[in-house]
Parts: structure tokens; C-alpha cells; sequence
């Protein structure tokens, strides 16, 4: 069992999966707990998680649907 993680791939802010260079990779997504997210290196808040949840997977899947 888990709580979240530390660390996670880097997005933009449409939350678009991007690669070192910065550079999209198109099509790929993603939001919640396997996105980097910084503060999370200095602490884990309780219930942080959720928040980064729903507003990411909302955002993600207005984009990738607007994608197509």
C-alpha cells in the first residue's frame, strides 16, 4: 500500500507527457500521482493527491479529447 510517490514524468501544463528536451509526445497524457510534481520532494501532505487527481484528469482528458 501507498500513498503517493515522489518524482513522476514531467507535463506541461495542457499536462502533455514531455520528454527531457522538452519536447510533446504526442498523444500521451498524464495526471494524479505519476506526475512530478516539486513540492512533493520536501514533504507529502495528506490529501494532496486527490486535488492533483481531479483537477489534472480533468484537464488531461479535456486535451486529449480535444486532440482528436
Amino acid at each position: 500500500k501507498t500513498g503517493g510517490t515522489i518524482g513522476g514524468v514531467k507535463v506541461n501544463d495542457k499536462f502533455q507527457v514531455v520528454r527531457e528536451d522538452g519536447s510533446v509526445i504526442k498523444g500521451l497524457y498524464a495526471g494524479g500521482e505519476v506526475i512530478n510534481r516539486p513540492y512533493y520532494n520536501r514533504v507529502y501532505t495528506s490529501g494532496t493527491g486527490l486535488g492533483i487527481a481531479y483537477t489534472s484528469g480533468r484537464i488531461a482528458g479535456t486535451n486529449a479529447a480535444a486532440e482528436r
